[in-house]
């Protein structure tokens, strides 16, 4: 989740600049993904004997705030709360304490974007999600609320926790459709009457009318937030909008007309309008009092309709609305969990080894390689395959079958056993073949290089049976010495071409200088060199205009990207120039202005 999992996560605070992971007890602070008004929201991760890694959020409260016992308070009020919760609707506490003075809270990681960002997306391409979609994530949340209402006491007590913070930022949906509520901030457990007085915290536009007030509250307020939820997915808008000033904007909540409002709209469903007007009832008493009630209306309304609420479509629709966004996450998590850049699989091994260590180690790597007349390629299609060497599979495609396309994560070498398979690259419909491959060829050569993502696209050009082996396994055939060394320096060859010519498709000087600079910072990266030359970057793209790539670095710069020389480009924060390169749609067809 990357920037997905705060109060609007689309938006991170630190974009300025390089945040350094830093130790944070026996958790490394790897990210920052934002800075609320009280807390730090951190992307982090546990580390454990055997190379175990876990990403989770660091929630800390920030200096200022430690020492303010109203602010440690509520900070751990938000821990006990959910240290009392365990629902699939509901973020799971992993831990909670104080290290050196800050208190933090450890959350589960979720990969995937708050109903706010889904919203924002989907006004953008036109995409609403679909009314299953909408009364999914809904009646998801109403369920998470129902445990959370009745929730009992060791001894049996209701203690009526109540959120109290209901709305579209703190509604988590994973990419595989899963709805979970965060943030229980400012939440309270009612074991008698409620109590007045409440401190208003949380977002002014998603307060219920009794909160405004400063009323006595109880669960029926997190009833009026889902369905102010359920309003904004339906319509694709705000209820209510910001007005000149915050009286104003109280004054128009407490005088809205709900009814009229909701009947006026030829965008809410009919039969879902009754239950809207019952759940944003200005007046408690005019509410559903239990969500339970307002969840059995729901159901009512999808049996009705004869709608469909399997998450496979919805999950499909995250993935299609945020593919960008998951192929950014996905790279950005890679990287940033491993303890150290990877090293080359077919690193030579070290001329201080001992002799003796030397022996034992190439007798290891005998006992590792497979005999040639074992290799799964030479055996029977119709044997059975169940008895194959470990990182060794085979996997028939059909005519059409997309294998792997850019960025795609470089894991295995694949060689063709039966079949025709072809590499391509691809610029919105421009679509350049670089060769179509048969029987014995191998492709996917970047497995066995220090690589994170693969630079084309290949593709079944019929039905095709292909053996894939882990990139340390092939690179087990090859053996030690000048063969591996040549595979490897070819491997990097051909990367390389492949992605000249990809930036080839870019026709616009700041597409193909972006592409440009992306490119020469993976390739370098990948050989350990840091400074791009500048007299290679543009005779490599033909950037002949130096005043105009002057201009484009001072642009870079001032967003502490870059730091340009006289002749070499020191790339500062590689995701930030990535995510740029990303808002190219189409490949070559400019939306961003420098």
């Amino acid at each position: 989740m990357t920037d997905s999992q705060t109060k609007d996560a689309s938006y991170p605070v630190a974009r300025q600049r390089i945040f350094e992971p830093t130790m944070f007890g026996r958790y490394c602070l790897i990210d920052q993904i934002s800075q609320g008004g009280m807390c730090g929201i951190f992307l982090a991760k546990t580390m454990s004997v055997g190379g175990f890694q876990k990403p989770l959020i660091i929630k800390k409260l920030l200096p200022e705030y430690s020492t303010r016992p109203r602010y440690v308070k509520r900070f751990v009020n938000e821990a006990r709360t959910l240290a009392r919760l365990n629902h699939s609707n509901i973020a799971q506490i992993m831990d909670m304490g104080v290290i050196n003075g800050e208190y933090y809270i450890a959350l589960e990681y979720i990969e995937g974007r708050n109903v706010a960002h889904v919203l924002s997306k989907a006004v953008k391409t036109g995409r609403l999600p679909s009314l299953e979609f909408v009364l999914h994530v809904v009646m998801e949340v109403a369920k998470g609320l129902v445990y959370a209402h009745r929730k009992k006491a060791p001894t049996g007590e209701r203690i009526m926790l109540v959120h109290q913070d209901v709305n579209s930022f703190n509604v988590m949906v994973s990419y595989e459709a899963e709805v979970k509520i965060i943030d229980f901030g400012i939440a309270r457990i009612f074991l008698g009457k409620a109590p007045d007085g409440l401190p208003v915290a949380g977002k002014l536009l998603y307060f219920s009318p009794e909160q405004l007030q400063r009323k006595p509250v109880d669960r029926r307020v997190d009833v009026y937030g889902t369905g102010v939820l359920l309003y904004e997915l339906l319509v694709g808008k705000r209820l209510i909008q910001h007005q000149a000033t915050v009286g104003q904007t109280v004054k128009m909540i407490l005088e809205m007309d709900v009814e009229q409002k909701v009947n006026n709209d030829d965008r809410i469903p009919r039969d879902l309008k009754p239950i809207l007007i019952k759940a944003m009832a200005l007046d408690p008493d005019n509410r559903y009092p239990w969500m339970d009630e307002m969840i059995e209306d729901l159901r009512s309304v999808v049996k009705k309709c004869s709608l469909d609420l399997d998450p496979a479509p919805f999950a499909a629709y995250m993935k299609e609305e945020f593919h960008r966004e998951i192929l950014l996450d996905r790279h950005r998590m890679r990287r940033l969990l491993a303890d150290e850049r990877p090293r080359l699989l077919l690193e030579a091994k070290s001329e201080n080894m001992p002799k003796d260590r030397q022996a034992e180690e190439a007798g290891a790597a005998d006992s590792r390689r497979l005999k040639v007349n074992s290799w799964p390629f030479n055996q029977d299609p119709s044997s059975q395959y169940d008895n194959l060497e470990p990182g060794i599979k085979i996997v028939c495609f059909r005519a059409g079958q997309i294998i792997y396309k850019p960025n795609d994560p470089a894991t295995e070498v694949y060689v063709i056993r039966t079949g025709k398979i072809r590499l391509f690259l691809k610029a919105g419909k421009v679509r350049q073949t670089l060769v179509v491959l048969g029987e014995g060829d191998f492709f996917g050569e970047t497995a066995i290089l220090n690589d994170h993502f693969r630079p084309s696209w290949a593709q079944a050009e019929e039905n095709s049976e292909v053996v894939c082996l882990e990139g340390q396994v092939f690179a087990s055939f090859l053996g030690e010495g000048l063969s591996a060394d040549i595979a490897y320096n070819l491997s990097e060859k051909l990367r390389d071409i492949t992605s000249l010519l990809e930036g080839t498709f870019f026709t616009d000087n700041l597409a193909r200088f972006i592409y440009a600079l992306v490119f020469l910072q993976r390739r370098n990266s990948s050989r350990n060199g840091r400074d791009i030359d500048l007299k290679e970057l543009t005779e490599l793209f033909h950037l002949e205009n130096e005043r105009q790539v002057r201009k484009y670095l001072g642009k870079l710069e001032d967003l502490n990207i870059l730091k340009a020389q006289e002749a070499s480009i020191q790339i500062h924060n590689p995701d930030k120039l990535e995510n740029i390169l990303t808002i190219l749609s189409g490949r070559g067809r400019l939306t961003l202005r420098l």
